[in-house]
């Protein structure tokens, strides 16, 4: 069913941000219906719009929609919010908690936690109208059997390969620690439908991680999982899959676990990873470090060995980020934009500029007001130079907002 239930209007306001010289601007806030709270970011559709994830309001309906911002047609006219696809919560899927991701044929994927044949979740490709005004299109493509031989819970960003195949993490299935799954398209017409095979299931506790976050892939195959919690302190992993040789689960192998703890300044509870084009992964952690507001740290191979790098641990205040969240987005000098759900001037949170070389730069903090607070999807780079993000809370109706950062 696809369904377009609410429309808002919002006039664009720009921010600059305290004291750094970044130019914020409110493109939308969500409203307090159908479409109400972002749970992934917003991306581009290919017609200068962005579609994004939400959770909806109590009582509208709480299995969640995924919604269309449209640009104005005259500048500083208003942004156009409306729901383009009403999830029912059965077999259709419930609860997308993800970034949609684009499938390379004018359609994108997502992923759902709940919902479907078996309860367990759903993988759908929505695909745009065949002409202006029509509705888009809401397929299930895979339903998620959870259990001890499927994944369950799918919620990260979908990630593709050279061959169109997509990655992705699931919270369940297996022992119940976590998975690792790929979803394959159809070969061609006649060929039938996706195909999913889950590649690893975590067993948790100390010899292994819980609750993957998502995957970076390397060009040779291998994928690289950034594990919340488990590990020998429970503070988290990142590891390498390897194919097998037979059989088909994957080989794991552990790059880092962290470690942070009352005689250790490492960071816990890791969260998205990105992988540079030199093979060095980069990424941040929501907790530890010498504030125990996080940290942004790399792990690069020498030998065969990885080791860590701390580049910068946050500290809040009104000069820096705190508890950073989300995915990482290279900045194109070979630093990062990323955001942090506490710290900034008033303590709402923060977009901030990581450099590969170490430390942090504040380029915008968030007032808690009209301009929203708490960003926790990361940043949409635009190509040119700009920014797209979401927040949880602020906007006009307090239920959060979309918005751009220009440098």
């Amino acid at each position: 069913m696809n369904t377009r239930l609410a429309t808002a209007f919002v006039a664009a306001s720009c921010v600059v941000g305290p004291a750094f010289g970044a130019t914020h601007t409110v493109l939308a806030s969500y409203s307090t219906g159908a479409g109400a709270t972002p749970s992934g970011l917003a991306v581009p559709d290919g017609t200068g719009a962005y579609i994004g994830a939400a959770r909806d309001a109590p009582g509208i309906n709480p299995s969640g929609s995924i919604v269309r911002f449209v640009p104005p047609g005259t500048a500083g006219a208003p942004w156009t919010e409306a729901v383009i696809y009403s999830f029912a919560g059965g077999v259709d899927g419930d609860d997308p908690e993800c970034t949609l991701a684009s499938d390379g044929n004018g359609g994108f994927l997502g992923t759902t936690k709940g919902g479907g044949s078996a309860g367990a979740g759903t993988a759908f490709r929505l695909t745009p109208p065949g002409s202006p005004g029509g509705s888009w299109t809401h397929t299930v493509i895979y339903n998620f059997q959870g259990g001890s031989d499927d994944a369950a819970q799918p919620h990260s960003r979908l990630v593709s390969d050279a061959s169109g195949a997509f990655y992705g993490t699931a919270g369940g299935g297996g022992s119940g620690a976590g998975a690792v799954f790929k979803l394959v398209p159809p070969v061609g017409p006649g060929a039938g439908g996706w195909t999913e095979s889950v590649l690893y299931f975590f067993g948790g506790g100390p010899s292994d991680g819980r609750g993957p976050t998502n995957v970076a892939l390397d060009p040779s195959g291998a994928i690289y999982v950034s594990l919340i919690a488990g590990g020998p302190t429970n503070n988290g992993e990142i590891i390498e899959l390897t194919a097998p040789s037979s059989g088909t689960l994957w080989t794991e192998t552990l790059l880092h676990a962290f470690v942070s703890g009352h005689h250790s300044t490492d960071g816990k509870f890791p969260r998205d990873i990105y992988r540079d084009p030199s093979g060095t992964l980069y990424g941040t952690t929501a907790g530890g470090g010498t504030a125990k507001l996080g940290t942004f740290y790399s792990l690069a191979l020498a030998g065969s060995s990885w080791t860590e790098t701390i580049l910068h641990n946050f500290s809040g205040g009104a000069s820096d980020g705190g508890k950073p969240v989300g995915a990482l987005a290279a900045d194109g000098s070979g630093g990062f934009v990323g955001v942090t759900k506490a710290g900034g001037s008033g303590n709402f949170g923060a977009v901030v500029d990581l450099s590969a070389g170490g430390g942090s730069t504040v380029l915008y903090s968030f007032l808690g007001h009209a301009d929203g607070s708490a960003p926790d999807q990361g940043v949409q780079p635009d190509g040119s130079g700009d920014y797209f993000g979401v927040t949880l809370h602020g906007g006009t109706k307090n239920k959060g907002t979309f918005y751009s950062l220009t440098p």
